[in-house]
């Protein structure tokens, strides 16, 4: 929600751990503008989600089942018209829900009532930065940034008190429960903001939340987790700090396979250009727990980054020790790359810059492993023959064995990408959310199942 960031300096203080060998790619792939399909992998139809509003960004998927009876549920954060008194226009998640694998959708606006109980004047205007994640038995949980304050929407001068949350629902997204989490901000964006958070429902359960509270010019990353559904959450243990002025941690995501391994990675950001005396290049970090997230262990650098280029920690459930981070780099343009863990977070390879360069920036790029155990990272990439496209790498073992692109078309997103993109899934099948269509002129959000073609 934060949509500008404040200048940044200070030196990097963490180094690297012991760093294995890089992760092998078998050879050079050479995409054309028309692949829509692999022998191994393929997108099937493309759905275009219908929107109340314009430009919606920052799409997060859940997915629960497969094949035809695959509940998918898509959230998004978009403007829309009606906002209070003083307010042309109102930023709002929107929910979108498909119970049969995709074939039909509706979509309806996250109801504002969720937060009577801490907002009985109905103040709460603004709502984004939606994330969603299944419990294994069933239950749906979405995280957001919700935001008071009148004036044009999206503009932060104009919004006060920066609250994050948590709710749930018992139906696939159909109705949604009173805020379970609900850490209040106070006074406009200098002031205590809480903002770009993430939530992730572990394979044992247990809801891990993150998020960063900014306080003046300082950040602080915050984690808690609640083991009872949301009823109580632990009292939040700091994953990063900057008191200094112009630096940041923030960009964080988590996964947590199960045995007790979770893994918080963040971006630690710098901003201010002091010429020979600027602090290294921006940064990408990521601690581990392995008692469920009651202590962390040291930071461990991954690689490169620049904001707003967020990547994403995933992690095995059928082999806990090993994690994968995804991030877009500082170089110009910004290249994706992957790098892995093997042991449980302690070491990570070489970053490996997977895709190559393809003269565009590649973006934003997250992923999942399904469950025949093959890495699928998605990101956008301007460089792809004949047009910008959203990207599905597949990895085998460690090997890029595939890049697969859905059949719509050339997308040009622009700014309207902003920070992350949804992928989810179950079984083999991987769900993508992604913004497509015109920067200048329009944009909608569009979902594509990837799967085994045999």
């Amino acid at each position: 929600m934060r949509w500008f960031l404040m200048g940044l300096v200070a030196l990097c203080m963490v180094t690297s751990g012991c760093l294995e060998a890089p992760i092998m790619v078998a050879g050079a792939l050479n995409p054309g503008a028309d692949s829509v399909t692999h022998d191994s992998m393929a997108f099937g139809p493309v759905h275009r989600l219908t929107h109340e509003g314009d430009f919606p960004v920052e799409p997060s998927i859940a997915v629960r089942g497969t094949g035809s009876s695959a509940k998918v549920v898509v959230g998004d954060f978009v403007l829309m018209d009606g906002g209070p008194v003083g307010q042309e226009r109102r930023s709002h998640i929107e929910i979108h829900r498909s119970q049969d694998g995709g074939a039909t959708w509706s979509s309806a606006p996250l109801p504002t009532d969720i937060f009577a109980a801490h907002d009985p004047l109905g103040r709460i205007a603004n709502a984004g930065d939606v994330v969603l994640s299944y419990a294994p038995t069933g239950e749906l949980y979405l995280a957001g940034v919700a935001t008071e304050g009148v004036g044009p929407a999206g503009i932060d001068p104009f919004l006060v008190n920066f609250h994050v949350f948590v709710t749930r629902s018992l139906d696939d997204g159909a109705t949604w429960s009173p805020v379970l989490l609900f850490e209040r901000g106070a006074g406009a964006p200098y002031g205590v903001l809480n903002d770009k958070e993430w939530l992730h429902v572990g394979a044992d359960g247990t809801l891990h939340f993150t998020w960063t509270q900014f306080l003046g010019f300082s950040t602080f990353l915050k984690y808690t987790r609640s083991t009872d559904g949301g009823s109580t959450w632990t009292e939040p243990l700091e994953i990063a700090s900057a008191p200094e002025a112009h630096t940041a941690f923030q960009g964080s995501t988590i996964a947590a396979p199960g045995h007790g391994v979770v893994h918080v990675a963040y971006s630690h950001i710098y901003q201010l250009d002091m010429g020979p005396l600027s602090p290294p290049a921006n940064r990408q970090f990521v601690r581990t727990s392995h008692d469920n997230g009651a202590t962390f262990g040291d930071p461990v650098e991954l690689g490169s980054t620049v904001f707003p280029r967020y990547g994403t920690v995933f992690a095995d459930p059928a082999n806990p020790k090993t994690a994968l981070y995804v991030g877009s780099d500082d170089s110009d343009p910004s290249q994706v790359y992957i790098t892995r863990s093997q042991d449980g977070g302690a070491t990570w390879s070489t970053p490996d810059h997977f895709a190559n360069a393809r003269n565009g920036m590649q973006l934003l790029p997250a992923g999942r492993v399904d469950a025949d155990g093959r890495a699928i990272v998605a990101f956008y990439d301007e460089g792809w023959p004949g047009g910008e496209r959203l990207v599905a790498a597949v990895f085998e073992d460690g090997v890029l064995v595939d890049e697969v692109v859905p059949a719509s078309g050339p997308i040009n997103p622009g700014v309207h990408r902003r920070e992350y993109l949804g992928i989810a899934g179950s079984g083999s099948e991987t769900w993508v959310a992604y913004v497509a269509g015109e920067e200048a002129t329009g944009t909608w959000i569009e979902v594509a199942r990837l799967a085994p073609t045999a």
